[in-house]
């Protein structure tokens, strides 16, 4: 499948995010999943990729968890809220990223 050009728009009809996504779902928790080449990530409401698209399934987030297939296995995932451009995230283990979507740190290669 190609990627398209997807297009959220607000109660006035304004476009207010676009981007470049094989598909992309409804926001929970000011969070979006989306997809490119085949592989599952998150937005924020300003349509920047909080969660890049590393992820084969996707569930929406509930209590600032979302649920994630990687390598076959479902995990839990949970992203804390943005300050000074970093957030706490747990993907099995705690890591830290950036507002890029990059891990800073990493829990599982630390140590």
């Amino acid at each position: 499948m190609g990627v398209g050009h997807q297009i959220y728009i607000d109660e006035e009809g304004k476009r207010v995010i676009e981007g470049a996504f094989q598909k992309i779902t409804a926001f929970h928790e000011a969070r979006a999943a989306v997809s490119m080449s085949n592989s599952w990530g998150f937005i924020d409401t300003a349509g920047k990729v909080v969660i890049e698209c590393l992820y084969e399934q996707e569930g929406c987030f509930n209590e600032g968890y979302a649920a994630v297939r990687k390598d076959g296995k479902w995990f839990h995932m949970y992203v804390g809220e943005f300050h000074d451009g970093l957030a706490f995230v747990t993907d099995g283990l705690p890591c830290i990223i950036n507002d890029k979507g990059e891990f800073v740190f990493d829990g599982a290669n630390s140590g």
